[in-house]
């Protein structure tokens, strides 16, 4: 979006929803997409970049990976679990994750296993994962880091990272590799192990961890070569995790964000009242 006038402009974003791990014909839930918003001016000749994330995929009982959802999703474990939702932002003049100025995380891929949830993304930080024991499960992202992966012994998924979730373990087999990848967001969840030591293994570890939020205000801590000056921080902002009621895209209210993520510019005015 090219920016024609100058003035103020309301930011929201929703990140995307985790998809289901399955055990025949039960489904256990993935991760709800968060909400942030804010205002910022913005000025005639900005550009503006939008990423919507992609809800992640479900679990089946087709043995193969599934692919994280866009903007940042991690993959699933090789069978059965979901992939991660994909975080929702808004970039100011570069298309680079170091000029983000607004995100909304993505929700973790559900895993195998009854009460194997993926965690809601959004908020300073995103959900964990829930999973065989607190020890094990993913965690959500930070405002500062990703969220470390699941893991059982040296079995261990993939730990989020700035702007995308970690993957599930991915061992190649029909009993293993049953755990929920990460959501995307400014830092992503991290992604399941599996378990393999008794006879529970096949049931995976955790659901994945929800993706960070994030609003561009001062006193955050940025990453080293952020890019956007101070001109551009946001004013009435705040990050919401997807376990919270916010308001919905349709202008309702909804209690964590299904499905794909979604993104909205309004124009305020040229002066704040």
């Amino acid at each position: 979006f090219n920016v024609i006038v100058t003035g103020y402009y309301k930011l929201e974003v929703w990140g995307a929803q985790g998809g289901y791990g399955y055990n025949n014909a039960t489904t256990y839930a993935g991760g709800l997409g968060g909400y942030s918003i804010g205002t910022v001016k913005l000025n005639a000749g900005d550009s503006i970049y939008v990423h919507t994330g992609g809800q992640g995929t479900n679990g089946s009982t087709t043995s193969s990976i599934k692919t994280g959802g866009a903007n940042g999703g991690g993959n699933s474990g090789y069978y059965r679990g979901g992939s991660g939702g994909g975080g929702t932002d808004i970039r100011i003049n570069t298309d680079d994750n170091l000029a983000r100025v607004i995100v909304a995380g993505g929700g973790g891929g559900g895993a195998y296993y009854s009460k194997y949830y993926g965690g809601a993304g959004g908020g300073v930080s995103g959900v964990d994962g829930t999973g065989y024991s607190a020890t094990y499960k993913s965690k959500g992202g930070t405002a500062t880091a990703g969220g470390a992966a699941g893991y059982y012994s040296s079995y261990t998924g993939t730990a989020g990272s700035f702007g995308a979730g970690g993957s599930a373990h991915t061992t190649k087999s029909g009993s293993y590799s049953r755990s929920g990848g990460g959501g995307g967001g400014w830092y992503g969840g991290g992604g399941g192990g599996y378990r393999n030591s008794s006879s529970y293994y096949y049931y995976g570890v955790s659901g994945g961890g929800g993706g960070s939020g994030f609003v561009y205000t001062s006193g955050v801590t940025l990453p080293t070569g952020y890019l956007l000056g101070a001109d551009y921080q946001l004013t009435s902002a705040q990050t919401i995790a997807g376990n919270t009621a916010f308001t919905s895209p349709t202008g309702g209210t909804e209690t964590g964000h299904a499905g794909n993520g979604y993104a909205k510019i309004t124009f305020v005015g040229q002066t704040l009242e």
